[in-house]
């Protein structure tokens, strides 16, 4: 099994390049976090709110030495690759040949572990920090390495792509692993930039995408002489700026920032927000004159 890492400056990493293989990556479900209160005469509890919590992964190395002075070679390089100040991502590999043995009259089974047919799930990665101190513990020239981490930030998965990344890349997702693991069908063609007013804008994931803390992006073009109104008819939600818009103007909602040209304009607008459940929503823009909409965003996997 071969195991990728990305800093948060996009430095990419695969740890088989580096003489470590995973032995097995091991990823919890997600926490649940509850509060509750207690009635006096009524049994049982109430449950107050209830909500996701953070997320375990445990990563077991495994190292091969060629001497025992490589031994510390490879302490060294995997503390270098693992052990930051940082949080980073990870991606899973997956290597659907099993390992063979060592052969009659070699000296090492190095040869035992070439990857072969790997395949790294590039479509999701999983953005994690250490919080375990295990020591790598050699036995002769092989050793193993179980390494503890949590979540940081958002407990999902979230799409290695955002959504106007993979419209660039058209179906070419299709000649790597980019598809795996994230519900695209092939048959289907996807599209998350409409000229329609009526659009229907599809969460590939099955966590909800929520602007407040999560990244969506949508823009705006079009003639709104008297302003626009957005609407995710699927879930009730909609944002309203009460400007004008011109065809040469540009209106982002960003998160919870809402410019017009770069400008905040946020006192024009009802401070409202729209999720993307799961699946299809059917978005409206009404006011005035749609030239083009875009939404990017990125998909989140329990």
């Amino acid at each position: 099994m071969i195991t990728v890492i990305e800093k948060l400056d996009g430095t990419r990493i695969n740890l088989f390049d580096k003489g470590v293989l995973t032995a097995d990556f091991v990823v919890s479900p997600i926490d649940l976090k509850t509060d509750s209160e207690n009635i006096s005469g009524r049994p049982g509890r109430i449950l107050t709110s209830f909500d996701y919590g953070n997320r375990a992964a445990t990563l077991n190395l495994y190292a091969l030495a060629d001497s025992r002075l490589d031994t510390i070679t490879l302490r060294d390089r995997i503390a270098e690759l693992i052990d930051g100040n940082e949080p980073f991502y990870i991606y899973e590999g997956v290597t659907p040949k099993l390992y063979g043995f060592q052969l009659p009259g070699e000296v090492s089974n190095r040869n035992a572990y070439e990857q072969s047919d790997t395949y790294i799930l590039e479509g999701k990665r999983l953005l994690i920090y250490r919080i375990g101190n295990g020591a790598i513990k050699f036995s002769g020239l092989t050793g193993n390495r179980n390494i503890e981490f949590e979540t940081y930030e958002l407990p999902f998965w979230e799409s290695s792509k955002t959504t106007l990344e993979l419209s660039e890349l058209a179906k070419e997702w299709n000649i790597n692993p980019l598809i795996l693991g994230m519900g695209i069908e092939w048959d289907e063609d996807y599209t998350w930039e409409f000229t329609s007013a009526y659009p229907i804008v599809r969460n590939l994931g099955n966590v909800p995408v929520n602007p407040r803390y999560m990244p969506l992006k949508i823009t705006i073009k079009g003639d709104f002489p008297n302003g626009v109104t957005l609407t995710n008819q699927t879930t009730g939600e909609s944002v309203t700026f009460s400007g004008s818009l011109t065809a040469s103007d540009t209106l982002v909602f960003d998160g919870v920032q809402y410019l017009k040209n770069g400008v905040n304009v946020s006192y024009q607008t009802n401070y409202g927000l729209i999720k993307l459940k799961p699946g299809e929503n059917q978005i409206s823009i009404t006011g005035g004159s749609l030239t083009s909409v875009k939404f990017d965003f990125r998909f989140y996997f329990k």
